[in-house]
């Protein structure tokens, strides 16, 4: 019988780092001259860093993006990833599943040195068989979430019959189903509330919720 496999998204999804993420965006931006030309809120937690800060700034160019991305990391890694949040019921609910066998695994876009950092400082080192984030590939940085759960998919041997992923975002939708996988959305993270998602997944309001989901799926 093949090993049941949950892959989670990490922003908004187990942890809130908004505070943080949003904290470090606006120093960075301040320190570099630029403005930001939206609000600088939660619902742009959740793509790739430089995406993030080039929709922010409506800045293209490459050099003074990676500048700015710079900026942001000396924040962000020293200190303020310590900021993040557990939601309610998070850390019973990844215990839960550990205990009864699941193989836990994340799948995030935010880059690998602050997740490995949350991992540690929350001790969940020993929950997760392996971490996947936006640069965890050295030679070439995954373009998009889809692509990345497809080098999870592929390296850590998952069958798909007995996988699911589980996100917040639109975009964590959409990478499962490139993925041919079965996806659960949680509704207390940073995912577009008005945007009418098609009926191929499930939508959860609580851990609770979300426990006997996965195990209605798997």
């Amino acid at each position: 019988m093949a090993s049941k496999s949950v892959i989670f998204d990490l922003d908004g999804t187990l942890i809130d780092s908004q505070e943080s993420i949003l904290d470090a965006i606006t120093i960075a931006i301040n320190e570099s001259g630029l403005e930001a030309i939206i609000p600088v809120t939660k619902e742009l937690i959740g793509p790739p860093l430089i995406d993030t800060l080039s929709k922010i700034t409506a800045v293209k160019d490459g050099a003074t993006l990676n500048a700015l991305a710079n900026k942001f990391k000396l924040h962000y890694d020293a200190t303020g990833y310590r900021d993040s949040v557990v939601y309610p019921g998070i850390h019973n609910l990844l215990r839960g599943l550990h205990d009864q066998g699941y193989i836990l695994y994340l799948a995030t876009n935010k880059r690998l040195i602050p997740t490995r950092k949350i991992v540690d400082h929350l001790s969940w080192d020993y929950l997760f068989s392996a971490v996947y984030s936006i640069d965890s590939n050295s030679a070439k940085p995954f373009n998009n979430k889809g692509e990345m759960i497809s080098a999870l998919l592929v390296n850590e041997s998952i069958d798909l019959k007995s996988a699911i992923y589980i996100g917040d975002r639109v975009e964590d939708y959409e990478a499962a189903k490139d993925n041919s996988l079965p996806c659960i959305l949680v509704q207390w993270g940073y995912g577009e509330k008005l945007v009418k998602y098609n009926d191929d997944h499930i939508r959860v309001s609580d851990p609770i919720e979300l426990l006997n989901a996965i195990k209605g799926v798997l």
